[in-house]
């Protein structure tokens, strides 16, 4: 027994002067050479310190390196000596973007940042829980992203940086459900569209940039996840070698999902699926710091059960190619020059062979077999440079894209068959140039000024879809080209290294899309019309104006953002009187004049601890069409979250509230929206690192079991009930 005591007291005096061997670590600002307070001090993409008033921080001795993070400074990587240091770093407010970042892995301490720390979280569950981001859902699978109320044509999705359009009609197919949770380096949401040089118009974008090589010898990692009651099942592995010059990355997954369970065991019949994704990438390293990057999606989804719709997807199959070179310029006057081409194709299919025909409310007595397909290749050549000291980028890029979409009515009854074409041959091209540039009136002053210039053709080339469309409207149908501009200024003012405020503004134009134009006999399930497009819509012109406040401490980051957009010639669908019935309504789409969106959006961080966090979001949209005077369709009520985690060495913890109040505010007009309810659920997750090789995860989603339905799902499909899940994961 006294010698038990004796080893413990050895072994807590071995741990006290192991915890002792620190060296201190001073944090500079590089041209005041002053101490920084409440820097923050981070190793593998963990918090462990903050700076004092003396710019000082104690740092284990066994650290090497750290990455320095403070508003209103550039981050920094710094390496440890054994004595004493001091970082300088940067102030800039170049640093100040407002785009929102969703990292695939790490934390990052920043307002504008979030993190996907659970196993096997899909794109869709991602964007769901950004503020502002929400998802018009139509089953449990492939959920489409509306920014601040605006979806589809109004906002742009993208991957890593190529336009992707979408085949299907009834948008069962959005460009978001090609990437995988797995292969995501981050996503870069930029809320406002101030990013018109490089996004090339003045929508929301959403650019999912995907993980590429980086060098490193060889890595492995395998990991598989059963959830109940639906037994959804994932498996997936991603790989990597490389030598000096050469890295090949690969990742591939397989998922399948019975039908989901809603609260109170409530079973939704139509909504498993299955998907298989496949992505390869290539990297070389030249001289100079030169890459050039191939890579390659392949995604295909079969059997998808959308249980809000009419019909299920039969299969969504995706094929992207992209190549990407990247060169530097020493001694000269170009920093950088990128030059990307790339190509994809998206064929979609659908039924409702599975359906019972006979007896539903619209389209009764007969199948309506319907298949999409776009084919688009694109090409975009980026340049960072410095005319007169001062820094500009400069882009020009260009795409075509062609997309056809057809479907079959099949009576139940001794009647001949009809063939009807939605999408004719339609095609559509785009030229744009833009540029961008700062101006740093102090260290505390930047403005950044974008601009672009587009022209837009959009041609239908289809005969029997061009002769319809000219006996509707009594016109001859051209093409319609456009040329549209515009314009954002971006102003940041740092007060001190603590605040920052900034305003923006945003001029844009928007071409209607080939669906507004010229799409045919096509039913959206939001409102139950069938739509018919217009080829003589004018473009819409938007003006968008943001404020934003942030204030960080070492404990505590806060950011408030509001907005007011005011959109145009507003496109939207009209009823046709001439055509519509008691038993079928018919819209087509029209500029109705003038409409606009407001809101805000509240976020505070706050570092307890080392290990202690928490999350606080809430976000509101109020939407208008002003000339019916009433609110726009599918806006999401007021919504939060409220996000508590845990982390210390190998596990972790944590728990999330979500919630929504009642949304009352319907469109009546030009919707068959109803109002819903507000709710709030509590989801859980633990993990837990074993060697740091094996990582096991369990997460209980609606620990309640409450039955509930987001405002933006179409038909009020109800959400997923109580469910658990494990996964496992192993890294070599």
């Amino acid at each position: 027994m006294k010698f038990l005591k004796l080893f413990l007291l050895f072994g807590i005096g071995l741990h006290a002067i192991s915890f002792s061997q620190t060296h201190t670590l001073y944090v500079y600002d590089a041209k005041k050479k002053t101490p920084l307070e409440n820097a923050h001090i981070m190793h593998k993409q963990k918090m462990i310190g903050y700076t004092k008033a003396d710019g000082s921080v104690e740092i284990n001795h066994e650290i090497e390196e750290v990455m320095i993070h403070l508003l209103g400074y550039l981050e920094t990587t710094f390496s440890i000596s054994q004595s004493a240091d001091t970082a300088f770093v940067v102030p800039s407010v170049y640093q100040m973007d407002d785009d929102i970042v969703v990292y695939a892995h790490g934390n990052q301490p920043d307002i504008n940042n979030y993190k996907n720390s659970s196993a096997h979280l899909t794109l869709d569950q991602m964007l769901d829980n950004v503020d502002g981001v929400s998802m018009i859902q139509r089953g449990a699978f492939a959920w489409e992203p509306m920014i601040r109320g605006q979806d589809d044509q109004r906002i742009n999705l993208m991957i890593d940086g190529m336009q992707v359009f979408k085949a299907c009609v009834d948008k069962m197919d959005p460009v978001t459900s090609y990437v995988e949770s797995d292969n995501l380096s981050k996503l870069i949401i930029d809320k406002s569209g101030s990013g018109v040089a490089e996004n090339g118009n003045g929508n929301s974008t959403i650019n999912l940039i995907t993980k590429k090589p980086d060098f490193e010898s060889f890595k492995l990692n395998v990991s598989t996840g059963v959830r109940y009651p639906d037994f959804y099942r994932v498996i997936s592995t991603t790989s990597e070698v490389s030598s000096e010059q050469h890295s090949f990355r690969f990742s591939g997954s397989i998922k399948q999902a019975d039908d989901f369970v809603a609260g109170g065991d409530s079973n939704i019949s139509n909504s498993g699926f299955g998907k298989v994704n496949l992505n390869l990438a290539y990297r070389y390293r030249a001289g100079s710091g030169n890459t050039l990057d191939i890579s390659y999606i392949f995604d295909d989804a079969r059997d998808v059960g959308y249980p809000a719709l009419l019909m299920d997807a039969t299969r969504a199959l995706a094929n992207m190619l992209r190549v990407q070179y990247n060169w530097n310029e020493p001694g000269t006057n170009v920093s950088n020059t990128s030059l990307l081409i790339y190509a994809n194709t998206i064929d979609h299919e659908m039924d409702d062979y599975e359906r019972d025909v006979a007896n539903r409310a619209v389209m009764r007595n007969m199948y309506m077999p319907m298949a999409g397909i776009t084919k688009t290749a694109g090409a975009k050549l980026s340049r960072n440079l410095s005319i007169a000291e001062q820094p500009v980028s400069l882009f020009v890029d260009g795409y075509i894209s062609k997309a056809f979409g057809d479907m079959m009515m099949i009576s139940l009854f001794d009647i001949e068959d009809m063939y009807i074409t939605n999408l004719g041959d339609i095609y559509t091209g785009s030229t744009r140039v833009g540029a961008k540039t700062n101006f740093l009136f102090s260290e505390n002053v930047l403005l950044k000024l974008e601009e672009s210039l587009e022209f837009n053709r959009v041609e239908l080339t289809d005969k029997s879809s061009k002769s319809f469309f000219e006996g509707s409207y009594g016109k001859e149908v051209q093409p319609r080209a456009r040329f549209l501009f515009s314009s954002s200024a971006h102003l940041t003012w740092l007060l001190n290294d603590r605040l920052s405020l900034s305003t923006k503004g945003i001029f844009s134009q928007r071409q209607a899309n080939y669906i507004e134009l010229y799409g045919h006999y096509i039913y959206n399930y939001v409102d139950g019309f069938f739509y018919d497009g217009n080829p003589f819509l004018k473009p819409e012109t938007t003006l968008n104006s943001e404020i934003n406040a942030q204030y960080q401490i070492a404990e505590n980051a806060f950011s408030v953002s509001a907005y007011y957009k005011q959109i145009y010639n507003y496109i939207s669908g009209m009823i046709d009187e001439d055509i519509s019935n008691q038993f079928y309504q018919f819209k087509r789409y029209d500029n109705v004049g003038d409409a606009y969106l407001t809101g805000f959006e509240v976020r505070w961080l706050s570092n307890w601890t080392r290990s202690l966090t928490t999350d606080i979001r809430t976000a509101y949209t109020y939407a208008q069409n002003k000339t019916l005077d009433e609110p726009l369709p599918l806006i999401p009520p007021v919504h939060g979250s409220f996000l508590t985690s845990y982390s210390a060495n190998t596990f972790s913890v944590s728990t999330t509230l979500e919630w929504a109040a009642q949304q009352q505010r319907i469109a009546e007009q030009t919707s068959i929206e109803d109002q819903t309810s507000g709710f709030a659920i509590l989801n859980f997750e633990a993990g837990k690192t074993w060697g740091n090789k094996l990582e096991t995860r369990l997460t209980i989603n609606n620990i309640l079991d409450q039955y509930y339905n987001q405002h933006t799902s179409i038909g009020n499909i109800p959400e997923s009930g109580r469910s658990f899940m494990i996964t496992l994961s192993y890294s070599l």
